[in-house]
């Protein structure tokens, strides 16, 4: 016979093949007295045997699983138990064997996966993120949860491949939460956008990551803590943008943003927005916002913040310049010749630099502007900076600025 013992009182065995809401009812009833009581599976064949219907049956064999396989029953009990139970299941027809073998697989499962989720949490709070990710990924979360509960496990998962730089995984899991749990759900939906911005800044496509970041901190439906990471994040990533007509609409979206100005980078975003040529050391004021994985050196020998630097201080020359030496192109970047050279050659094969190299006399050939186009860009510089100061003014002394303006009204 298959045993298994526990602690428990007198009346324990009587207890067992209630159901659960009369064992609940009757606990208070129970004699205090306990004693070891050694009880065998063959126990319950008399009683199943005395049971009028299937029914009946069914109803004292939920009774005495949910009894050992509540938390209070040891793991050898357990297991005796279920032993035993697949014996007696055998000989049962398959209306009842199936549904109860279901109940029993059901129970273990809630306890595998309130495990899964403690280790998960374990791993996660000592910053081991692949660890937490792939036990959040092991529960069958499509057979058990609602929907919502599955898209937002999904997506923590996301986020856990992300800070674990495994930024395939993590697509993965954001197109899953969308193709197999059908809600709509504003926030969920936010935090999507918010994922696939991390995603294309963890693939260094700069510019869509702040278009996407952008986006997000615009969203009210998220907290306002979480709106100015996103900003946040949006102008690391335009800092980092490639030199193109969608940076240039992103560093004056960012710079006439009001939230943008008590970020440390703003300075670097106002002198990138004005154009003006950055010493390549400040780079590293931008790579304290970048996670280690996108602190290493290209194949060029330049981090993504230093090639970032390189190529807006030759975008910048060219509205200054006409033509220039790559030597003085090297020194006003802070790079040697043959850098300043390579960069440019790459900006005007991508057709991001409108520009030519005089290969023997070392020379960079800016495109001819009228003086028309240079009067523009004057007129456009001093209208921005015009702005930027009455920017100020209506932050300094809102009450006066507002009297003023409502007088020019009248």
């Amino acid at each position: 016979l298959m045993h298994f013992k526990f602690k428990k009182n007198l009346a324990a065995f009587d207890c067992a093949t209630m159901n659960t809401d009369e064992r609940n009812d009757n606990a208070g009833d129970i004699s205090p007295i306990e004693a070891s009581i050694d009880i065998s599976v063959a126990q319950l064949r008399p009683i199943l045997e005395s049971a009028r219907d299937e029914q009946e049956i069914m109803t004292h064999m939920i009774s005495m699983i949910d009894f050992v396989l509540s938390e209070r029953m040891g793991l050898t009990a357990t297991r005796t138990f279920i032993s035993g139970f697949l014996d007696i299941v055998k000989e049962m027809s398959e209306s009842l064997a199936v549904p109860l073998v279901t109940h029993v697989l059901e129970s273990l499962e809630g306890r595998v996966v309130a495990i899964k989720l403690f280790l998960a949490d374990t791993a996660a709070n000592k910053q081991e993120w692949r660890k937490a990710a792939d036990y959040l990924a092991s529960i069958p979360w499509e057979n058990r949860s609602e929907d919502i509960e599955g898209a937002f496990a999904y997506l923590r998962i996301a986020a856990y491949y992300i800070e674990a730089a495994d930024f395939q995984e993590a697509e993965t899991y954001v197109h899953r939460s969308s193709q197999i749990f059908k809600c709509e759900n504003c926030d969920i939906e936010a935090r999507k956008k918010m994922l696939c911005a991390r995603i294309l800044q963890g693939r260094q496509k700069f510019n869509d990551a702040a278009k996407r970041f952008y986006e997000v901190s615009l969203c009210i439906l998220l907290p306002v803590e979480e709106r100015t990471q996103m900003i946040r994040s949006a102008v690391l990533c335009a800092i980092l943008s490639p030199v193109n007509q969608l940076r240039s609409r992103l560093l004056s979206a960012l710079y006439k943003d009001s939230r943008t100005k008590q970020f440390p980078l703003f300075p670097i975003l106002e002198k990138m927005f004005f154009e003006n040529i950055l010493p390549l050391d400040l780079a590293e004021e931008v790579e304290k916002e970048l996670p280690v994985h996108q602190l290493q050196p290209t194949k060029d020998g330049f981090t993504v913040a230093q090639s970032a630097f390189i190529e807006h201080g030759l975008m910048s020359a060219s509205k200054f310049y006409k033509n220039i030496t790559l030597r003085d192109m090297g020194n006003l970047l802070h790079v040697s010749e043959e850098t300043a050279e390579k960069f440019a050659a790459r900006m005007i094969f991508q057709n991001r630099l409108d520009a030519q190299i005089d290969g023997i006399k070392k020379i960079l050939m800016f495109k001819t502007r009228s003086g028309l186009e240079f009067l523009n860009e004057h007129i456009r510089y001093a209208c921005e900076s015009l702005n930027s100061i009455n920017d100020d003014i209506a932050a300094a002394y809102p009450e006066w600025y507002e009297k003023i303006f409502e007088s020019y009204k009248e």
